[in-house]
Formats: structure tokens, sequence, C-alpha cells
């Protein structure tokens, strides 16, 4: 269990009060903001070399269910308040100890303990798993979007993890080479990872026992007005395609999310969420909806004038399915003259940028090639317009500079597309 899925939001400022107001003046603030990761309880570990065993602790099956925070020692090198707080807690040859969300003690130890013997504990303090937690804090609280949104987000992310576990999932890494460290734009950013056509389906039983939760939480928030409100954060692999449930709860919600967005285009969230939703629904072409919305805001760019990775996926799959590539083409054409005008740098002036920008520009360039460039090249070749590829390649290449075995990219897009002839031409341009 991936302990920082749980977004560490502030419900309502009475819930801060009572958490935390009363040890203000005894917790040092920057402990304080550390503690309030966890709905449940922290982990302090004090000895580094316990740090792996302690998130395979939290992690564990038996324990995962309270999302146990943990707070490193590294915290405790920043200010000597710090360190004095967690040594007051401490014996003599303790190397850990737990605090609930007040911050009042749980236990402590030398050795960390069985997942058993330390849930064990927590019942006994009268410490509650997150989403129990979070539903008796609804039961008080039920217009409480943010804590709506909260367990939404858990229960989504443990779905995903079932539904891995389950139908044996591992995703394949990142096919692309490795990018530099020092991307500034940070504009390579991935499409969600998703199964390939026809993916597995779970069994019905077991699919409403991973995906039912979820889906009758996600209803609820639907049926009430105000459900943009919650700041929903449905991420990691789209383990919903291998759910029937969740299929048809996404096409039954899909046009509320769609109608609001043509209300509010800039709502970075809601465009996240459509893609999600979108990205199970193949039979809702993607371009009848965003016809309707040209231009798309600049929420939608990855810190440039280009198109979310996120985004070109679902335009290609759309097009090579239904055979539509005059809307993506065009689409893409726009956005690619905004980056890449005609006036482009020439080669002597991108010399005179300093080191570190051009190991930004090679870091990113990749990026766009793969998740942009590429996608309009096969827009422009399937919709007969390969005339026009030479200019985006030159123009692409003249303003980034050199791109890591760019020949090889091309040569295998070639043949991808059927057009082997084109590769060396293209090549030739591109250098």
């Amino acid at each position: 269990m991936n302990t920082h899925m749980i977004a560490p939001i502030l419900i309502l400022a009475t819930l801060v009060s009572s958490q935390f107001a009363y040890s203000q003046q005894h917790i040092p603030r920057e402990v304080v903001g550390a503690l309030r990761e966890a709905r449940t309880a922290t982990l302090v570990v004090m000895d580094q070399q316990l740090m792996d065993a302690a998130r395979a602790l939290v992690g564990n099956d038996g324990i995962s269910d309270y999302d146990l925070n943990i707070i490193s020692p590294a915290l405790f090198g920043t200010d000597p308040q710090n360190g004095a707080w967690a040594r007051s807690m401490l014996g003599v040859s303790d190397l850990w100890f737990i605090v609930d969300a007040k911050g009042q003690f749980v236990t402590k130890g030398r050795d960390l303990p069985t997942p058993e013997d330390l849930r064990q504990t927590l019942v006994q303090r009268g410490i509650l798993p997150t989403q129990q937690y979070l539903r008796n804090f609804l039961r008080l609280n039920p217009d409480n979007q943010e804590a709506r949104a909260e367990l939404l987000n858990l229960l989504h992310s443990r779905a995903v993890e079932q539904t891995m576990r389950s139908l044996n999932i591992r995703p394949e890494p990142e096919k692309t080479e490795q990018r530099l460290d020092t991307t500034a734009t940070q504009w390579t950013g991935q499409a969600i990872e998703k199964p390939a056509s026809n993916p597995e389906m779970l069994g019905a039983e077991n699919d409403l026992i991973i995906w039912a939760q979820f889906a009758q939480e996600l209803d609820s928030l639907f049926s009430d007005s105000s459900w943009m409100a919650a700041s929903l954060n449905f991420t990691g692999y789209l383990a919903e395609a291998h759910s029937p449930t969740m299929q048809v709860v996404y096409g039954r919600h899909l046009n509320a999310i769609q109608d609001t967005l043509l209300q509010m285009p800039s709502r970075y969230q809601l465009w996240e969420l459509w893609v999600r939703f979108k990205g199970i629904l193949p039979q809702k072409p993607a371009t009848a909806f965003l016809r309707d919305i040209v231009p798309l805001p600049q929420e939608l760019s990855g810190g440039s004038s280009l198109l979310s990775p996120r985004v070109v996926t679902l335009l290609m799959e759309d097009a090579r399915r239904y055979d539509d590539w005059v809307f993506v083409r065009e689409l893409l054409l726009a956005q690619f003259e905004k980056e890449f005008p005609a006036d482009a740098p020439t080669p002597q002036q991108r010399q005179q940028r300093d080191e570190k920008a051009n190991a930004i520009h090679t870091a990113d360039s990749l990026g766009m090639y793969q998740n942009f460039i590429e996608p309009l090249i096969e827009a422009l070749v399937s919709s007969n317009r390969e005339n026009l590829v030479p200019d985006i390649i030159y123009r692409f290449t003249n303003r980034r500079g050199e791109i890591p075995n760019l020949a090889t990219h091309l040569t295998d897009l070639a043949r991808r597309l059927d057009k082997a002839d084109y590769a060396s031409s293209w090549i030739r341009i591109s250098q």
C-alpha cells in the first residue's frame, strides 16, 4: 500500500482544532505538519536502517487499511526542537514510536512489531482504520465534499490494487530512454497506464467485491448537484477497464463531467477526471465532445502549447478505431504551429543557450517527440497529408536540437505506418 495515496487535506477547521490545537505548544510546527499526513497514526522512525522494514510493515495486508504515515529520521536533523520532541517519547534503547492523529503517544520499541501485534495495539487504543474514520466523520458531516472525495480516492486506490492482484497484472515499465533529471517543464508526462485492447474482465462476483463500494459512493456523489466541488484524484493503472461495474458507472456519469466542462473548460481537475472516465468508454468518441470546446484550454497543455499526452492518447485511439483523422490532424497541427512557429531559432541561436538550458531542451525533446510529434505524423499520414511531414520534422528538430535515437524512432514509425520507403528522407531532414 502506498501510504501517500491518501490526500493530506484538512476536512474541517473544527477537525483540525480537535486534532492539533491542544498540542501545538508542545509539538514543533514542522512535526505537526508531518502528522497531518495521517488520518490514523504515524510511525516515527529514528534509525535510517529501519526505514525499509517500516515501509514493509505499514504496507502489510494485515495493517494496510490503517494507512499509517511514516516520519523518517531526516525530519529530526532539520530543527533541534524536532529532535528534542522525538527523544522525549523514547526510552534508552528505543528506535521507533507511534503517535495518533493528535500527537498522543501510542507505543514504542527497538524492534518493529509484527502487523498482528501492531493492529492489536491500535485497536486497544481506539484508533480506527482510515475508511472507518472517514465514514464516521461523514455521518456527522454528510455535506462535506472534501471528506467524500478523500473516501472516494481511498476506495479507488484500493480497488485498483485489488484488481491488479486478482488478475496478476504488472504494468510494463515505461518504454522510453532514460531522461535527464534536469527537465524544467516536466512536459514529458505519461498517458494513463491501461490494458491493451480486449482486456481480461473480472468475474461478476469478484467485480462486485472489489468495486461495489467505490461505485456506490461515486453514484451517491454524482446525485448531488455540488459534486464538482469534490477533489477527486483517481490515479494509477486504469484498472476500471477490467470492471463491468465501472464501465456502467463511468458511462452513467461521463455526460455530467462533459456538460460541466462545456461551461467551465479551464477546470484542470475535471479534465483529469474526464480522461479517466473516457479511457474505459471507447464507444463514446472523444472528438464528438471536443469539437464543441475548441480551442481547448491551456490546462490541457503540459507546460507548452502542446496537448497533454493523456488527451493525445485518447484522440489517437479514437482516430484509429473510427478512422476519423481530420479533426485530430487539424487540432494537433494547430497546437504544433503555436509551439513550433516558422521563425524558430537557428542552430546558431541554440548554441548561445547555456549548458543547463540545452540539457533541459534535450530531456524534454524526446518526450515531445514520443507524445506529440509522432502522433501528429501518424495523423498526417493516415489522412493522406504525408507531404506535410518533412516540414514538421524540420521545424521540430530545428527548434529542439538533437533528439536521442531519433533516426531509430522515425524508422520504426515509418514501418508501423506501412511507409518504410519514407524513413530515409525523414531521417535526412532530421539531421
